[in-house]
């Protein structure tokens, strides 16, 4: 009976450790550093140091006032800086950012801001990314790289071809140019305008091997200040070509840039970006005809590609207020091209939103338009995605609606307890470890009889 009794304890425990075995805990943990403040614009970056895709909520605060929140989402080992612009006053400001994971990491980051009254250029240490900076004591312009003021010219004909006949120091007393650096304290945001335009783009669609391509364009600065305007090239999403221009209000000027690209198809795009943050790009499609003597057999005529689709669902969304859900743009495009994401006639809060503007797609891609609401309701908002070397646009209407928690109290369901508690699988693992006990202790019976009585 001694050895039925350890057999049946042996399997007992032996069930138990292989349902206790211990799972290995997925890592969750989100990293929030290097909040800086460059000019009017906060940064900081958010890195995802666990081991899956993270979903993740930020928030910005300035002396503990939310000024706004976004969400996004950090693949396993990567980082992403989240911006936001801000006008701040002078003294000290408080600026700080918290953020929390899908998965429940939270971590956060602050600093002071200190910045007094007569701050004027020539305190002007940070920079815009792009922005020019003129000194007309030195006859040198300097351009904004990496959050670092970049030597990019000197001498007074390079000075005045980049900052204009107006600020080629024709003054007693040098000065920077405030306007042109983007730090000019004294104008009042509210009659300010930032605008830039590419009015007209011509190049050569088809060109020889060998041959040099030229892009021709016009940029106006529709703003009314003067602005500094960075002009790039950039030929298959690579930088080829750069140089900056400052225009009065309503100045325009026409540049030219050359390239010399290898045979094939590649996209050539130019951009105008203003110092007071406005911009805007063309792009078009060339072709570079191989010129070479050898003679290759005929290709089969080859199939007609698909058709550019552009999909956005669902059309209609149920989320938890504070809760984030997405939007999906699905585009197939074998046309290489970038398309522009346009969120019109909406009637909520601007901050609810995170999205990519632009985008460049060749084939496959999927981009999503994040919602986190902030008040309970139903919601309405237009989709448009545009195509822009075909000029293919498709528009959706989306609804959400954001439902209050239903507060109804919670019955007791007697059989249907009774059903969970007798199918739930530990109750059913536990009949199955007796059963095989009895089992076993039945056929030990079987097995070992019972001695005879023994007589005298």
């Amino acid at each position: 009976m001694r050895t039925n009794l350890t057999l049946l304890t042996s399997i007992f425990i032996v069930f138990l450790t292989a349902i206790s075995i211990p799972v290995k805990a997925d890592t969750c943990n989100i990293d929030v550093y290097g909040l800086y403040v460059s000019g009017s614009t906060i940064h900081a970056y958010i890195e995802n140091n666990g081991d899956s895709l993270q979903t993740v909520d930020y928030v910005f605060y300035v002396n503990d006032e939310e000024i706004v929140a976004g969400v996004t989402d950090i693949d396993i080992g990567e980082r992403q800086r989240v911006t936001h612009n801000y006008n701040f006053a002078t003294g000290y400001t408080e600026v700080s950012i918290e953020a929390e994971s899908s998965c429940g990491s939270f971590d956060s980051e602050s600093l002071v801001l200190t910045r007094f009254d007569d701050w004027d250029c020539t305190d002007c240490d940070y920079c815009i990314e792009g922005a020019i900076r003129c000194d007309c004591e030195s006859r040198k312009v300097y351009e904004c790289i990496d959050d670092d003021w970049e030597l990019i010219a000197h001498g007074e004909n390079e000075y005045c071809e980049i900052c204009g006949d107006d600020d080629c120091c024709g003054l007693s007393d040098p000065f920077w140019d405030c306007d042109t650096c983007g730090c000019d304290f004294n104008d009042d945001p509210d009659d300010r305008t930032c605008g830039v335009y590419i009015e007209e783009l011509t190049y050569i669609e088809n060109i020889k091997e060998g041959e040099k391509g030229e892009v021709e364009f016009t940029v106006i600065n529709t703003g009314n200040h003067r602005e500094v305007i960075a002009l790039r090239l950039f030929v298959d999403g690579i930088m080829k070509d750069s140089n900056s221009v400052s225009l009065t209000s309503d100045g325009s000027v026409t540049r030219t840039f050359s390239f010399y690209p290898t045979v094939g198809t590649h996209e050539v795009k130019v951009s105008a970006k203003s110092s007071c943050g406005s911009s805007d790009w063309f792009s078009r499609i060339i072709k570079v005809i191989d010129m070479g003597n050898h003679i290759e057999p005929p290709k089969p005529p080859e199939p007609d590609p698909e058709p550019t689709s552009i999909d956005i669902t669902p059309a209609r969304l149920d989320i938890a207020r504070y809760d984030a859900k997405a939007i999906a743009i699905n585009i197939h495009s074998e046309v290489p091209q970038y398309f522009r994401v346009e969120v019109r006639d909406y009637d909520f809060d601007r901050e609810w939103m995170e999205y990519e503007r632009e985008f460049y797609v060749e084939g496959d891609k999927t981009e999503y338009i994040y919602i986190r609401p902030q008040e309970y309701g139903e919601y309405e908002l237009d989709v448009h995605v545009t195509g822009r070397t075909e000029w293919k646009m498709v528009k959706e209407h989306v609804t959400f609606f954001v439902a209050k928690p239903d507060t109804t109290p919670i019955g007791f369901d007697i059989i249907g307890d009774f059903i969970y508690f007798f199918t739930h699988p530990a109750t059913v693992l536990v009949v199955i470890i007796i059963s095989f006990g009895l089992v076993i202790y039945g056929s030990t019976k079987l097995i070992i009889p019972e001695p005879e009585p023994w007589e005298a």
